[in-house]
């Protein structure tokens, strides 16, 4: 009997050879904010939970699960099979565009900067010198957190010495489209970037986001300021917000930020934020 105990324990610790790569990370983010006035309190916060193993063949599988602080789906859940023909995402998969804007995200909460929405399926191209290619398709129904119009997106991103330029499109089913221009470079903890995100409509009345902004990292502080001009055929500049920030790390992945912006054209906007973050 003593033998079949001291068996079943030892099984326990036996790893078996199909046995996954599993990593936790996650972040938490909790913040005041005053919005002329009204305030309020709010925490943000996910862990993701990845899994790897390579196949017979040589493949790799990666899963991708992630949980909200609410115990939801926080968006994000992907599969992803990579091999000499580069990576296929699917599920709720960072679409084309997705994959190469979002470089004037210098703030936590208060960002300025254009996101591209996410895709059913996304196929990265083998990388070649400083040359990425991303291409993407979107379904009728993809999984809830997929929000992006159906059709096609293609997007390019080239590296060099510092500078990275950045290009995307998306011919959508429905006669829209979608057109994104960015570039950015860093030097010694100096960051400048742009981009400009174009959705043009059926009736070809466009929406025009243009983005600009510096970030400087010194030490264990970071200060960064950002500005997104929005016109349309129709109205002109509809918005023109400003956003700077100061951040310091605390070490162990915590930092407290502060940000604050303001939008010229909506003296209503004015909006500040003092927060504490941690990332593991």
């Amino acid at each position: 009997m003593k033998k079949i105990i001291a068996l079943a324990v030892a099984s326990a610790f036996v790893v078996p050879a199909f046995a996954a790569d599993v990593a936790i990370t996650g972040s938490m983010e909790n913040f005041y904010q005053d919005s002329n006035g009204t305030t309020k309190t709010e925490i943000d916060g996910a862990v993701v939970i990845t899994a790897s193993s390579e196949l017979n063949n040589g493949l790799t599988i990666a899963a991708d699960f992630n949980i909200s602080d609410t115990i939801g789906d926080d968006g994000g859940n992907t599969l992803k099979l990579s091999g000499p023909f580069g990576s296929v995402d699917v599920g709720d998969a960072a679409g084309a565009i997705d994959s190469v804007d979002g470089i004037v995200e210098f703030q936590r909460i208060l960002s300025t900067g254009s996101l591209g929405g996410d895709a059913g399926v996304t196929w990265a191209l083998p990388a070649i010198g400083g040359a990425s290619v991303f291409v993407s398709y979107v379904a009728d129904s993809n999984t809830q957190n997929s929000a992006q119009e159906p059709g096609n997106e293609i997007a390019v991103k080239y590296d060099i010495a510092g500078i990275s330029l950045r290009y995307g499109m998306a011919d959508n089913d429905d006669a829209t489209e979608e057109t994104y221009i960015g570039a950015t470079y860093s030097m010694q903890g100096l960051t400048v970037a742009i981009e400009n995100h174009e959705d043009k409509a059926a009736d070809a009345t466009t929406t025009e986001k243009a983005t600009v902004g510096v970030k400087y990292n010194t030490g264990d502080l970071t200060l960064a300021i950002t500005n997104r001009d929005t016109k349309t055929t129709a109205s002109g500049t509809t918005a023109d917000v400003t956003a700077y920030s100061v951040e310091y790390s605390l070490g162990g992945g915590a930092a407290v930020f502060y940000e604050n912006s303001s939008d010229s054209k909506t003296a209503t906007e004015d909006k500040q934020v003092l927060g504490l973050a941690y990332k593991f």
